[in-house]
């Protein structure tokens, strides 16, 4: 099956006009499958902006609704998919079940959000918040409950997946903790604009760590959100990018006519 389904998909990419992939290390997948430079184009997506805007946290219903206030929240909001390992995080929440200021919220669903219900169930863990996908109109108000947002890819996944919900973070002005390769999308903005921090898969000491620190010192995470803010206005906007789309579709009619 996987044989069959990769020469289906190689005949695709050869008869396709323009190949539009989300980050450089999808295009260089693609580049290993055949596909010449001429026809890639990197377009990333948007964040669901109209929708976003950052908002304080004393005047966030839904922190007040959730009990969060007071609180320092670590969110993923999200699929939560196998393809996005997230042990490192519950076990990071294992560690800090004592410290009453931390709540990890999971917002969205999958399979990779099943220990942390199990966890929630059987009562090992109250640090927990676990919620549906919220409502569109409603995503302004969760995003920005949160303090950092994590962004989790798994370290084979690069050039497969694209972290999406990292741009709803930087929409909000949060900061992101990347838990995944030292190579990827993410470190490469961050490298940009330093608007996170990065910790491997399976480091729960320096992820705690850094929970620490971030707890005690807001400059730090201001600071941070404000470089991803810019990162957004250097071309990332939905009007930005959907006009590129229109380009790159309207080139290849026009080619193909």
């Amino acid at each position: 099956m996987v044989r069959l389904f990769d020469a289906a998909n190689r005949l695709v990419l050869r008869r396709a006009a323009t190949v539009i992939v989300l980050d450089r290390f999808m295009a260089l997948r693609l580049r290993a499958k055949g596909v010449a430079l001429s026809r890639l184009v990197v377009i990333p997506p948007w964040p669901l902006d109209q929708f976003l805007a950052p908002l304080p946290h004393a005047a966030n219903p839904f922190r007040r609704r959730h009990g969060l206030e007071g609180k320092f929240v670590v969110m993923y909001s999200g699929n939560h998919s196998l393809v996005h390992p997230l042990d490192t995080l519950l076990a990071a929440a294992r560690q800090l079940r004592d410290d009453p200021r931390f709540v990890f919220a999971c917002i969205g669903g999958g399979v990779a959000k099943v220990p942390f219900e199990e966890a929630v169930l059987t009562g090992e863990l109250t640090n927990l918040l676990l919620l549906p996908y919220q409502p569109t109109d409603e995503i302004r108000f969760s995003l920005s409950a949160g303090d950092v947002h994590v962004v989790s890819m798994g370290e084979a996944m690069v050039g497969c997946v694209h972290p999406c919900k990292f741009y709803g973070a930087l929409a909000v002005e949060r900061p992101v903790l990347l838990v995944g390769p030292e190579r990827c999308h993410v470190t490469e903005v961050f490298a940009r604009a330093d608007c996170g921090w990065r910790i491997a898969h399976g480091d729960v000491g320096a992820l705690v760590a850094l929970l620490l620190r971030l707890a005690v010192q807001p400059a730090e995470l201001l600071t941070k959100a404000q470089a991803g803010r810019t990162v957004l206005a250097q071309g990332l906007q939905r009007g930005v990018l959907r006009a590129q789309w229109g380009d790159e579709v309207e080139t290849a009619i026009r080619g193909a006519a």
